[in-house]
């Protein structure tokens, strides 16, 4: 018995590469009150599509930082000091990995 084969379907694979973010712009940062800032930013143009951030502040003059993960724009950070100049800085990430901190950005809570 003989027979021949004829292929009728084309296989077709599909592929998705996903890029790690470029690096957002230095976030804005108002003063909301005497304890409390809202921080607001942008994904950068370059690179994969963010599927989170990571905000990170600290006293101007103070060292070492606090990192809060997994926030969006805009983010509210509470409980800070009043009369007291803050720097915040922002990555984003998704699964193909994290970029970079962003600018600094700077403001000082308003006095109780």
């Amino acid at each position: 018995m003989s027979g021949t084969y004829n292929r009728t379907e084309s296989d077709t694979v599909s592929l998705t590469v996903v890029a790690a973010p470029g690096v957002p712009a230095a976030p804005t940062v108002n003063a909301d009150d005497h304890d409390s800032l809202q921080v607001t930013w942008s994904a950068s143009p370059n690179g994969g599509r963010p599927s989170g951030y990571d905000l990170r502040y600290k006293v101007a003059d103070g060292d070492g930082w606090t990192t809060v993960s997994d926030v969006n724009s805009p983010h509210t950070l509470d409980g800070l000091t009043p009369n007291t100049k803050y720097r915040v800085q922002v990555r984003a990430k998704n699964s193909a990995g994290t970029s970079g901190w962003s600018d600094r950005g700077k403001v000082t809570t308003q006095a109780e």
